[in-house]
């Protein structure tokens, strides 16, 4: 693998107790777009931090399993010793905006990374508002 670029990931470790509030969250939003899909931006945007957009026609079909997967790949990533050469070959990007955001004191430990803080974006916001540009400065 030559390069790996981690956009917009929370890299979290939480207790159980903090996973299953967030799945029972989750699972609410889901289920009341389903029931109200003329609400589907508005309550993925309230859920999501303003990601309804991007997330309209794929939140509606989101099995419980997949959303089970999702909080445990959110929140519950360890973050393993990575030798120096492993390190260079990750760039993680974050906007200003993104909460996922809260998790960079946690991945700093990776010295040898690059981190892309971007001013005014939120969660993945460079690449939905700069795809040209974002293939051109981190896909190298």
């Amino acid at each position: 693998m030559e390069q790996v670029i981690v956009d917009s990931a929370p890299i979290f470790k939480f207790p159980k107790v903090i996973k299953n509030f967030f799945f029972h969250k989750y699972r609410k939003c889901l289920l009341n777009i389903r029931k109200h899909p003329e609400n589907t931006v508005k309550e993925l945007n309230q859920c999501f931090h303003g990601m309804g957009e991007a997330q309209q026609y794929v939140a509606p079909i989101v099995a419980i399993e997949s959303l089970r997967n999702l909080i445990e790949s959110c929140y519950g990533m360890s973050t393993p010793e990575l030798s120096v050469s492993s390190q260079r070959k990750i760039t993680f990007v974050y906007g200003k905006k993104d909460i996922a955001g809260l998790c960079l004191p946690r991945i700093r430990k990776y010295k040898d990374s690059r981190f892309v803080e971007l001013d005014s974006l939120g969660h993945c916001g460079y690449f939905m508002e700069s795809k040209e540009e974002y293939l051109r400065e981190l896909i190298k």
